[in-house]
């Protein structure tokens, strides 16, 4: 992609979502001086004019902000512009074209600055450094932190975890806070269960919990429609049945409770999306949710479920690409990544409680995630346990015992079944 290509596509995807293209922009440290092309130069400080205004931006928007400020631009640059986007989910993609090109730009001004340098006969050390001051100056930035400048934020975490038990977002199960500390930012947890033990229930109840506790989250219902999704959450705060109004049992009495509770939840920030989509539409979407809702939660419901968008060499390689995307994503955007997998039916067979390389698919599952849950029937209990078998972060083996309500569509906790089998 030359310069200009990356630069209009760039604008194209500001033009179609400038909430999202704005804010990747920011993140990326796009200025004006990332465009070259008069005309791209032009319509991204128009851009930036409406943002620090506090308007909208759009293709209408930036048309006016142009005429208002006497700059000349044909409108049909404008649509050429949002053309030359072939998706704007790549955005994240179309900016490191932007940026790799300015940064090429910048380290050959460095360059031809030494090499003057050199013909003015100046010392070989100044030159030297400032050519290296160029040249590092213009390589992609990492956050290189001294350990004294992550101080006060971890203290402060530690203070706040003496009155909420966690550090980061809290479970509805209090034991999982007492072993996780509750699930952290910037990595991805991860549940697993065999098909039917309530792998859905357990992340909408979650889901659930965590936004009446104050942190917008984004469920993406992969498997089953989003009006199901939203009715077994209301069901579990209303405390009433969804498949007794699914099949017309209920009374009026028992519809108004159901209307009642929605009611009461409607406001609550916690989105669902129901679209079947690939990982990169996933990533754009959860980008742009972030930026428009202040998003702290993102949960995947399930991994196996993720369309391909491109061919891969085998299955096992396809989901180990999720993964690993997944993780990326939970640190880019420092939100908490909590993602539903399904088990291989080898630990039913063999009648033994599932380990994490019954994890399906793909071994880089449970290698990725800092944490992994399993989540299974246990006969002799005539319960669900919930096992951490994975816990970078803390002690991991035990094993939670939960009561599943179907009729009310959650898990409710009944105490740590320990190695011995004791509770």
């Amino acid at each position: 992609m030359s310069s200009p290509d990356a630069e209009r596509a760039v604008i194209g995807c500001i033009l179609a979502d400038g909430i999202v293209g704005m804010d990747a922009c920011r993140r990326h440290a796009v200025t004006l001086n990332s465009f070259i092309e008069p005309v791209t130069r032009k319509i991204f400080t128009a851009m930036e004019q409406l943002q620090e205004l506090g308007a909208v931006v759009d293709m209408f928007t930036v048309k006016n902000q142009l005429e208002r400020t006497g700059e000349q631009v044909d409108i049909t640059e404008l649509g050429d512009c949002m053309e030359s986007v072939p998706a704007k989910e790549y955005i994240e993609h179309y900016i490191q074209e932007l940026k790799e090109r300015e940064r090429l730009r910048n380290i050959e001004l460095a360059c031809r600055s030494a090499i003057a340098g050199c013909q003015e006969l100046k010392g070989s050390h100044e030159i030297a450094d400032a050519l290296m001051d160029g040249v590092m100056g213009e390589t992609p930035k990492s956050d290189i932190l001294k350990l004294g400048a992550l101080r006060e934020a971890k203290l402060a975490q530690w203070r706040a975890a003496k009155d909420s038990g966690v550090v980061g977002v809290p479970s509805v199960f209090p034991s999982l806070n007492r072993y996780l500390g509750g699930y952290r930012y910037g990595v991805n947890t991860v549940l697993g269960a065999y098909r039917g033990q309530g792998k859905s229930t357990a992340l909408r109840q979650e889901a659930l919990h965590m936004a009446q506790s104050g942190f917008p989250v984004l469920l993406l219902s992969l498997e089953d429609p989003a009006d199901v999704a939203a009715a077994n959450i209301v069901g579990n705060y209303g405390s009433f049945s969804v498949f007794q109004n699914d099949i017309g049992h209920a009374g009026e009495d028992h519809l108004q409770k159901a209307s009642d509770s929605w009611g009461e939840i409607a406001d609550l920030s916690l989105w669902i999306s129901s679209e079947s989509m690939n990982i990169m539409q996933i990533m754009s979407l959860t980008t742009a949710a972030a930026a428009r809702h202040g998003i702290k939660v993102v949960m995947i419901d399930h991994i196996q479920y993720i369309m391909p968008h491109k061919r891969f060499g085998s299955r096992n390689e396809e989901v180990a690409f999720y993964s690993q995307q997944i993780c990326a994503m939970a640190r880019r955007l420092n939100v908490v990544c909590i993602t539903a997998s399904q088990l291989a039916r080898t630990a039913e067979r063999e009648n033994r409680p599932p380990r994490l390389s019954d994890l399906r698919d793909s071994g880089s599952i449970e290698q990725d995630a800092r944490a992994v849950l399993l989540l299974y029937w246990n006969s002799e209990l005539e319960k669900h346990l919930c096992a951490v078998a994975k816990n970078n972060y803390g002690p991991s083996g035990a094993r939670i015992v939960l009561q599943r309500n179907g009729k009310y569509q959650r898990f409710e906790e009944q105490g740590v079944y320990d190695e011995k089998g004791e509770e």
